[in-house]
């Protein structure tokens, strides 16, 4: 009878050891799983928001890196002169497009709202915060989702609304209500400036911003496709390995047919973008191209991204990727208007 005890015992010490085993196993598993995808999104690209586009986006506003430096423009059109100009700003917590996929976690902002005159200096836009007296009689009136309306005018130039937060359980959109009193189109460099500013450090949550101004639709200003790097003024080298790729941002108004050519021996496209869009590109020698059709109506803004094509290309600096006002980059769109 003792030595069936023992056996016993026996039995169960080696049925714990291999269970405590087991378990070591397991979280020994986990941690390498862990590691695995941690490690898996270490990959650097400068404004680091993936090929499905950034998590924190807008239909308008724009992923700025250095609101100081960096200014985007855009422009609400009008077919009459006579009318108060209204359109819609939205801040979202979801890739424009795909609001299937959702930023994991909850995202606070401010949104601040400023008058400000946009002027040029060395090709590049420059916005100072405006005076009363560059404001005289114009107003703009904004509404945050359900907030009270705000008059910005001569006297009131800027406005700070109270935190959103963009819940993670589901897509969100919060919607900015702009309307620009009916003479704001001969206001000169008098614009609007928006801001949504992330309260926390989140990994792809970044600060979105731009200028918005009103001009009247004559026909031919309306319809225009454009194309720009965002990192475009940044300082540096867009060396690798500090950078693995970069982002195209396409917006512009009207419809018609978009052609997206670039250097195939200094840049890949992302895959992603062409299998979402249907693309197959067409080549040429060193040169690769993707035509496809863009109507505003539906669709206002693509975000693009591109990599290095292999690890021996270098930038000696961001002129030579993007190109300067005498000289193409490695990146070129041609939009051609669709015919009535």
């Amino acid at each position: 009878m003792k030595i069936m005890k023992i056996i016993n015992t026996q039995k169960r010490l080696i049925i714990a050891i291999v269970g405590l085993a087991l378990i070591a196993a397991i979280i020994s598993g986990v941690a390498l799983f862990a590691e695995y995808i941690k490690s898996s999104r270490a990959k650097r690209v400068i404004a680091s928001y993936g090929d499905e586009g950034s998590l924190f986006s807008s239909n308008y506003l724009v992923m700025n890196s250095n609101t100081a430096v960096n200014v985007y423009k855009r422009i609400f059109y009008t077919e009459s002169g006579d009318s108060p100009v209204s359109g819609g700003v939205t801040v979202c917590n979801y890739a424009q497009g795909n609001p299937t996929r959702v930023y994991e976690s909850d995202i606070e902002y401010v949104l601040t709202a400023r008058l400000v005159m946009l002027g040029e200096s060395a090709g590049m836009y420059v916005k100072n915060n405006a005076t009363a007296g560059d404001v005289g009689a114009h107003t703009v009136r904004i509404k945050l989702k359900d907030s009270g309306t705000v008059t910005l005018s001569s006297s009131n130039l800027s406005h700070t609304f109270a935190a959103s937060t963009l819940s993670h359980r589901s897509a969100v959109t919060d919607i900015c209500d702009l309307e620009f009193d009916s003479g704001f189109k001969d206001a000169g460099s008098l614009c609007l400036y928006l801001c949504a500013t992330p309260t926390g450090s989140q990994a792809g949550v970044h600060t979105l911003d731009a200028v918005f101004t009103v001009a009247l639709n004559t026909g031919e200003a309306r319809n225009v496709w454009e194309g720009e790097f965002n990192e475009k003024t940044n300082t540096g080298v867009p060396a690798q390995p500090y950078y693995d790729g970069f982002n195209y941002m396409i917006t512009g108004m009207g419809s018609g047919n978009c052609t997206l050519s670039w250097n195939n021996q200094k840049l890949q496209i992302s895959q992603v973008f062409l299998s979402e869009h249907g693309l197959t590109p067409t080549v040429a020698g060193n040169q690769s191209s993707v035509t496809f059709p863009v109507d505003s109506d539906i669709v206002n803004r693509y975000d693009v991204q591109f990599y290095y094509a292999d690890s021996s290309v270098t930038f000696s600096s961001w002129s030579e990727l993007t190109g300067t006002s005498s000289s193409d980059g490695y990146v070129k769109l041609v939009y051609v208007e669709s015919a009535e």
